[in-house]
């Protein structure tokens, strides 16, 4: 029984030494797939020494940069790193007050600029994006930059974040092609920037992305600033042209009307709307206490001169547990329901594919359980949560 048992014994023992020996290579094996080689954690040339590190994603990124001398340089990033692996991106703080750079030629592997990557660098001119895959600059990523004097991006960046140029005192032109999101103050305090060039793919855009930058170059009209491209240069209506404005028709071209941008108009009274117009929401119109909306069913609207009620606004009672939408409505802007804390059902006398078809900017049911019941008889009907 003794020598049974032993067996038993010596069995388990080696059954545990081959499983943590699997165990082992199989560590050995994660660990060299996610570490850099010896040779590649950084690399050098003229200008200096750039360190890498892998990005949560298992990619290469730059960390850190070592300056060779205190002299002004060009810096052109590295594309790969010594063994070969691509550089995707550029970390946190990684630039972060270098004053020995000039200009900053990004190379085309590169998909994203960090947050403060080249914060406060006070003698960078000029960067250069050498491919179409940066799809991202983060927040505050040049801000204090204030020698740059231009900045060009390419059609694939989707998304500026906050603050990214603030400060940039020498800026004078942008070119901002295919940006889709800005974050909010993204040129606040660029004071000599005239020349603003923007995309046709915008969706959102803050009025204080351009915060205390008095030189702008606007398209003025009937009482408003506009904004755009060189196809269409009312794509944004960016802002009241100033506070006393009593009324405001909105250019038939216009696509956004930007976030707050009548804010504090107290003695506007009537907005009319071009047709063009895919985004709105209650904030352009904070504080403008006087306007006066199209009124149907206990709802706001604004319009049209072809269709007062193109746009819900807001619940004219906000207690209500249902109401009766415009059939004519075409947009729901996204604070439409926010202080809707007991709508259960809307009423939309349309089919449900003319519901469909309304245009519901994000989040426009404010995270609330809706119902809404389609065409005279409400015999059909979908939940929204």
């Amino acid at each position: 029984m003794k020598k049974i048992f032993l067996m038993i014994l010596a069995a388990l023992l080696i059954v545990c030494m081959v499983s943590c020996s699997s165990k082992e290579e199989e560590n050995e094996k994660v660990t060299d797939e996610v570490q850099l080689g010896a040779n590649e954690d950084s690399t050098k040339d003229a200008t200096g020494t750039f360190k890498f590190q892998l990005n949560s994603e298992g990619k290469c990124e730059i960390v850190e940069f070592v300056p060779a001398s205190v002299a002004v340089v060009d810096v052109k990033l590295p594309a790969t790193t010594a063994e070969g692996r691509d550089v995707v991106g550029i970390a946190e703080s990684a630039f972060k007050a270098q004053n020995s750079i000039n200009s900053i030629t990004i190379p085309a592997t590169y998909t994203y600029v960090g947050n403060y990557a080249f914060y406060d660098c006070d003698s960078l001119t000029s960067v250069t994006f050498e491919g179409t895959n940066v799809t991202d600059i983060g927040t505050s990523a040049f801000e204090g930059c204030d020698k740059l004097a231009s900045i060009n991006t390419p059609a694939s960046v989707k998304n500026i974040a906050s603050f990214a140029f603030k400060g940039c005192v020498s800026l004078t032109s942008v070119k901002l092609e295919g940006i889709v999101n800005f974050g909010d103050g993204v040129f606040f305090g660029c004071s000599t920037l005239k020349e603003v060039i923007l995309s046709d793919t915008v969706k959102q855009i803050n009025k204080n992305v351009f915060y205390d930058c008095p030189a702008i170059e606007y398209t003025a009209e009937n009482g408003a600033l506009y904004l755009g491209s060189a196809a269409n240069k009312y794509a944004v209506l960016v802002s009241a042209e100033s506070l006393d404005i009593e009324s405001c028709t909105v250019n038939a071209a216009t696509t956004i009307i930007a976030n707050k941008a009548f804010l504090d108009c107290d003695r506007l009274e009537s907005v009319t709307l071009g047709a063009a117009v895919t985004t709105i929401s209650a904030s352009c119109f904070e504080n403008c206490t006087a306007l006066n909306y199209n009124e149907s069913e206990n709802g706001y609207y604004l319009g049209t001169a072809d269709n007062s009620h193109m746009v819900f606004m807001s619940l004219a009672d906000n207690a209500l547990e249902d109401f009766v939408l415009s059939k004519d409505t075409k947009i729901l802007c996204d604070t439409a329901f926010e202080n809707a804390a007991a709508l259960k059902d809307i009423y939309y006398k349309g089919t449900k594919a003319e519901w469909e078809a309304i245009l519901k900017i994000e989040n426009w049911n404010d995270g609330k359980t809706i119902r809404v019941l389609f065409g005279e008889n409400a015999d059909d009907s979908v939940i929204y949560e």
